[in-house]
């Protein structure tokens, strides 16, 4: 069956990993990576992983202000972001729509840092479509997946 390495992200066979804690959810090859760059990896799919949670509570912004004393710029910067993403809409449900109405700037800055895909341009929208919104978030999901949202693609038989 083999173990999932939490910094490649892939299923390597038990032989690939040793030892107890961590050790057990690194994988040997990931582990001889310098010790700045792993952490590096686990600070960024953290600080992404907050964008993902249905609320960005104090604790969270707490953690995210600690991130954004790094001293690796990239991190510093994304940490800001999601940091002003959490205090300007904390809430997922509609977190896209209140940055659009009330924090265009922020949508820009995730735009630039690749965050989200950038609003299609103008010739490509439906004019006569009542939502935006969920227009945008539709084409969001094709240009991700490759595939129309909502439809469900049959998985392998089990």
């Amino acid at each position: 069956m083999g173990r999932f390495c939490i910094l490649c992200s892939r299923i390597r066979p038990n032989e690939a990993f040793g030892g107890k804690g961590e050790r057990a959810r690194v994988c040997r090859k990931c582990r001889r990576m310098p010790r700045e760059k792993r952490d590096a990896i686990l600070h960024e799919r953290e600080i992404l992983g907050f964008l993902e949670q249905s609320h960005i509570s104090s604790k969270n912004l707490a953690r995210l202000r600690a991130l954004g004393r790094s001293k690796y710029t990239r991190i510093a910067n994304l940490a800001h972001l999601v940091l002003d993403v959490g205090a300007a809409a904390p809430y997922r449900r509609r977190r896209m729509r209140t940055l659009a109405r009330e924090r265009r700037d922020i949508l820009k800055q995730m735009e630039e840092i690749g965050l989200i895909v950038p609003l299609p341009p103008a010739e490509d929208m439906d004019h006569y479509d009542i939502n935006p919104v969920a227009a945008w978030c539709e084409w969001v999901e094709i240009a991700r997946n490759g595939i129309a949202p909502h439809r469900r693609v049959p998985g392998p038989a089990r």
